[in-house]
């Protein structure tokens, strides 16, 4: 959902803020992909049987790059939720492995708002149809409306 969300913003919006002193849509994706990676870095440290394969890759602020952060932070994260879940536990600082992707799920779902805020004060407003497309239907299927 994220890529889609990447995907549909136009270079000309990236540097849209929610509010004034806030974060730019661009620093926002930047930031999800980031404390993915942060978190999993801090699983790998404190157990180093967890094989988390999560290199960080350089961000050099272009879409490509952008991107490529994201899908392997994704990547990465998938992984690790994979081999946690067949463990039935994430190790430290998470019990459960449910536990992260609580967090990340939260998380990341703020971070989506805040970028829906941006686009949306800054005249490039996501339709519903999109939004409908892009995110709810992948979490509860295509829906139909009498």
């Amino acid at each position: 959902m994220i890529i889609d969300l990447l995907d549909v913003v136009s270079d000309d919006h990236m540097a849209l803020r929610a509010l004034e002193g806030r974060m730019t849509v661009r620093e926002h994706f930047q930031h999800i992909s980031e404390v993915r990676m942060y978190w999993l870095g801090q699983i790998a440290a404190k157990n180093p049987g967890a094989n988390i394969n999560a290199p960080r890759l350089p961000f050099d602020g272009t879409r490509d790059g952008l991107r490529q952060a994201l899908e392997g932070s994704h990547a990465a994260a998938r992984s690790y939720l994979a081999a946690s879940l067949e463990s039935d536990s994430a190790g430290i600082p998470y019990d459960h492995p449910a536990l992260y992707f609580g967090h990340m799920l939260w998380h990341e779902g703020w971070h989506v708002g805040q970028i829906d805020l941006a686009l949306e004060r800054g005249g490039a407003e996501l339709s519903e149809e999109w939004a409908e497309r892009a995110l709810w239907e992948r979490w509860r299927g295509p829906e139909e409306w009498e």
